[in-house]
């Protein structure tokens, strides 16, 4: 009966430490899933960070060059990754 409650017990702490151990999993898992989530940027960060005017961006835009995405209904972005390729696209132009 003692060594039942004995290992009883054990087994109960054990299964605490694995659920503390899969809970800083799941937080760590979270915490990288939203590191490496792409930037939204709005057009006055795309356009200092390309070099640009407003209108050149919205041509870019218009033209499939750039990617947008829309946020809300009034709202669009571009994601920081677009802007990334298409300036890497301009340093090297063996991939244009």
């Amino acid at each position: 009966m003692v060594m039942a409650a004995v290992i009883c017990i054990m087994m109960y702490k054990l299964c605490v430490v694995a659920f503390k151990n899969m809970q800083l999993m799941r937080r760590s898992l979270i915490f990288i899933r939203i590191a490496s989530m792409d930037k939204i940027l709005n057009w006055r960060q795309a356009y200092e960070i390309l070099s640009i005017s407003r209108p050149t961006l919205y041509s870019l835009t218009n033209q499939g060059i750039l990617k947008r995405v829309r946020i809300s209904k009034g709202r669009v972005g571009w994601p920081q990754s677009e802007v990334t390729k298409y300036i890497e696209s301009l340093l090297n132009p063996a991939n244009r």
